[in-house]
């Protein structure tokens, strides 16, 4: 796996304008990713994350759920497909084109936003489910996103989330070393999310094939989280 096999759709920090980059870098990062999800063929493929299949269980229809920074919708489209009311945030216009495309093909409805997620109205517990997967920010924005996502959760809501390891970037060469910062641990996700019960943390290597832009073993981090749900007042 080359380092721009395997650090793709999960760095995109000029995409989302909060890397502490330029405004010229963000400008053409993001056209980097308008001109990616541009083509033809998906860049992570279609089929959704392995890891999100593995927690179906969790998934009903009916459900609310949120997708953060899904490119070309390839997991808001399979949680749609599975009766969930979806609704998916990217900033790219040829990601969220893709999706709505890919939606279509699939014969489902999803609710479709293109914003940065800093510029968008977070609702406050609105969510049964939220995912994040190779959704990875620099130090300066991580933590402030991934509250947001905790305030977003209902009480008892699910976060599912998959990233790149800040082994990864050793893995990728010393071309990617500076991005490690970008890449996450166990500690960090832990104490980003720390109103969330931990229910399933994995660190370690895996084989990836989604799409022709992940392909080949790279280090990951996996984490399955659940809100608290509220107290149940005492009766007297």
């Amino acid at each position: 796996m080359t380092p721009a096999g395997c650090c793709g759709q999960e760095l995109r920090l000029g995409a989302r304008g909060r890397s502490g980059a330029s405004a010229k870098m963000a400008e053409v990062t993001s056209q980097y990713w308008d001109e990616l999800y541009g083509q033809e063929r998906y860049a992570y493929g279609t089929l959704p994350n392995e890891y999100l299949v593995q927690q179906a269980v969790w998934l009903e229809a009916g459900m609310r759920a949120l997708a953060v920074a899904d490119g070309e919708g390839r997991n808001a489209v399979w949680m749609a497909s599975r009766g969930l009311d979806v609704v998916t945030i990217d900033y790219s216009n040829a990601g969220i084109e893709k999706t709505r495309k890919l939606a279509e093909q699939a014969g489902v409805q999803l609710s479709v936003i293109h914003a940065d997620v800093f510029d968008w109205a977070w609702p406050q517990q609105a969510f049964d489910v939220v995912i994040s997967i190779y959704f990875h920010l620099g130090p300066e924005h991580r933590r402030a996103a991934h509250r947001l996502i905790g305030s977003t959760l209902k009480p008892g809501g699910i976060l599912i989330l998959e990233a790149f390891h800040q082994r990864h970037a050793q893995r990728a060469g010393s071309a990617a070393a500076k991005l490690a910062p970008f890449l996450y641990t166990v500690e960090l996700l832990q104490e980003d999310f720390c109103g969330l019960e931990v229910l399933e943390c994995f660190e370690g290597p895996l084989p990836l094939a989604e799409g022709y832009m992940h392909q080949g073993t790279a280090d990951i981090i996996r984490l399955l989280a659940r809100k608290p749900r509220l107290p149940v007042a005492a009766v007297t």
